[in-house]
């Protein structure tokens, strides 16, 4: 199986059943943890496997250009306003390091070649 199908899948997994899940207990919620695991996604198919700070500075970033929609959505749902956009950045990364471990976890992200033995 192709690294691009293996992200294929996962992609189909967290873009569609998480947030889906997520959405049925927490509408704003599931919209941001699927945002969360495209962001991630999209990061490790174009700069690959290592590169493990890279890569999350690219989710952020992505994370960072959807942050007024994800504001927005919350406000709308809550009724209630951003009152610390550094606890939402400081959360927004935990959420980022979280999808990052839970798809190592499965083995799903591919590791780095490890530099043959002498």
């Amino acid at each position: 199986m192709s690294f691009i199908s293996i992200l294929k899948k996962v992609a189909m997994v967290g873009i569609e059943a998480a947030p889906a899940i997520l959405g049925a207990v927490n509408e704003p919620l599931g919209a941001l943890v699927g945002t969360a695991v495209n962001a991630v996604i999209m990061a490790e198919a174009k700069l690959g496997a290592g590169n493990g700070t890279l890569k999350k500075d690219d989710a952020m970033n992505a994370l960072q250009v959807a942050i007024p929609v994800v504001v927005k959505f919350f406000e709308s749902a809550t009724g209630r306003p951003l009152t610390d956009q550094t606890q939402l950045t400081a959360g927004l990364s935990t959420l980022n390091d979280a999808v990052v471990a839970i798809l190592n976890a499965f083995g799903i992200l591919p590791k780095p070649a490890q530099p043959a033995a002498q």
